[in-house]
């Protein structure tokens, strides 16, 4: 009933505040669960590649990683007008790389991320502050590319 459609809601709203999964499963099985669900529930289909070796990180690493996918592929839903779009995370010795790409409409893009893209500009900045590098390439009519590359600082 109701209710029950109500506290469904309350935890998805949590979930998405704080994907608590993250605490408890990490970064690639919390991802997996999440795709999936957001396949459920939107008409748009992530096909998730995963590379390397699957553990644990810093819980802020893997919220901002998470976060990252989660706003990239809202754009995609948003803008790009397509049902499918690849999700790859990749995981080396030195870095960690996240790449969205959908073949949608894109957009013009001078140097990827222009004044009032706050979603582009959020995940710049949380890529930023844990010393990475993001890029966004986009054509008119080619779709477009979100890349993160996050050194690990392992030292490797």
């Amino acid at each position: 009933g109701v209710a029950k459609d109500n506290i469904t809601e309350v935890r998805r709203v949590i979930f998405d505040l704080r994907p608590l999964a993250l605490e408890d499963y990490g970064l690639v099985s919390s991802l997996n669960s999440y795709l999936a669900d957001y396949e459920a529930k939107h008409d748009l289909r992530p096909h998730f590649m995963f590379f390397g070796d699957e553990r644990r990180f810093p819980l802020p690493l893997e919220i901002a990683l998470f976060r990252l996918i989660q706003e990239a592929l809202s754009n995609v839903k948003k803008h790009a007008g397509v049902k499918e779009v690849l999700v790859k995370l990749e995981i080396s010795q030195g870095a960690i790389t996240v790449i969205v790409r959908d073949y949608g409409e894109g957009f013009e893009a001078a140097d990827g991320i222009s004044p009032g893209q706050y979603g582009l500009m959020g995940m710049k900045e949380r890529v930023e502050l844990l010393g990475g590098v993001l890029k966004v390439s986009s054509q008119i009519g080619q779709g477009t590319r979100v890349f993160a590359r996050i050194p690990l600082g392992e030292g490797k």
